[in-house]
């Protein structure tokens, strides 16, 4: 599946700031709670939705960059 990359580092990004803010606030006395969030039931998962967004974004390619990509890639990643 396609579009992972951005979900993860904004889970990821969550996680990071947190432990970041623990390590700052400690000289405080101050406890942060490190949040792990996971995923959540949303239209990202929808198979039927990615496919559509899928076959949107490639027929908006420019003949170039899709030759590029091929037809292949867009089978594939479905």
């Amino acid at each position: 599946m396609l579009n992972f990359a951005a979900y993860c580092v904004t889970k990821y990004g969550v996680e990071g700031f947190s432990d970041a803010l623990r390590r700052e606030m400690r000289p405080w006395g101050v406890l942060v709670s490190i949040i792990a969030p996971g995923p959540f039931k949303t239209p990202i998962f929808n198979r039927k939705l990615i496919i559509d967004n899928l076959h949107e974004a490639w027929k908006g390619l420019n003949f170039e960059v899709a030759q590029d990509y091929g037809e292949n890639f867009f089978y594939d990643s479905k």
